[in-house]
């Protein structure tokens, strides 16, 4: 258990697989410093801490300030600041912790290797406005993101070096039924693209040189999918529905609900 009291949610997880690690990071109080009356550097200002765990005993290793470490603008009093979406990726030159970081009115992706870090504010299209992403790796150099300010999905190039990393292509989820897309997974198994909506939906897109939407899957749960998370032992998607306390369970190849839809949890935000 970690006992941060800056920690607040929702709070992210990802696995280190090289290193057998989990990796979580959360948002901070609204009003730290204030709340608190905490003395120090951060006493007015949000601040993100990227806690590394030891998945068999759940203890933490380290702590690195994430703030620090990226360059971050630490949020302004008043206003929560912090990690939406986290994921670990590949080897190579793209291994290591990617993850989006809300502050105020933006959101930037960075990647962060121990000792080393590259940051990167996303193209402007993806990036302003108070908003939740999610992002996917699709296993070579590219990325999808949820983009819930523009309803779309947007496929991002993550082979360029500069600032602003090129949009590749894009897809309006809206457009049919006025979803708007939050979680955002790439299951293996079928190659596709499947997006979790603020209406229980889990949309299933493929692409090829283009976008397509292959079905749609209503979950019976009205609420909104932040996550959707592939599950590599059973091939399954699992998609957390925050506001419901419910999880619902799918099936990648046909897009349908794998049993009843698991309630009983709180507030359940991320999951690996």
């Amino acid at each position: 258990k970690i006992t941060d009291h800056e920690i607040d949610g929702p709070v992210c997880i990802t696995y280190n697989s090289s290193a057998d690690k989990l990796l979580i990071a959360g948002w901070n109080k609204m009003f730290p410093g204030i709340t608190d009356n905490e003395s120090g550097p951060y006493a007015f200002n949000t601040y993100i801490n990227l806690y590394t765990v030891n998945p068999n005993t759940l203890l933490v290793d380290s702590v690195v300030n994430l703030t620090t470490t990226l360059g971050l603008f630490a949020g302004q009093s008043g206003t929560q600041t912090g990690i939406v979406s986290m994921k670990w990726m590949g080897g190579g030159a793209l291994e290591g912790l990617w993850g989006i970081y809300r502050t105020d009115n933006y959101s930037s992706l960075f990647r962060y290797v121990t000792g080393t870090v590259f940051l990167r504010k996303y193209s402007s299209k993806a990036c302003f406005g108070n908003i939740v992403n999610d992002l996917t790796w699709d296993g070579i150099d590219s990325i999808y993101w949820s983009n819930s300010e523009t309803e779309e999905i947007s496929l991002e190039s993550m082979s360029s070096n500069l600032g602003f990393w090129p949009e590749v292509d894009a897809f309006s989820v809206w457009t049919a039924d006025s979803s708007i897309p939050f979680g955002i997974e790439v299951a293996p198994s079928t190659g596709d693209i499947y997006a979790g909506t603020q209406m229980g939906l889990i949309k299933r897109l493929s692409y090829a040189a283009g976008f397509t939407l292959v079905s749609t899957l209503n979950t019976g749960v009205v609420g909104t999918i932040y996550k959707v998370r592939y599950n590599p032992f059973d091939g399954l998607l699992y998609c957390p529905i925050y506001g419901q306390d419910s999880i619902a369970v799918v099936n990648p190849g046909t897009n349908t609900l794998v049993g009843a839809v698991h309630t009983g949890y709180d507030s359940p935000w991320d999951m690996l």
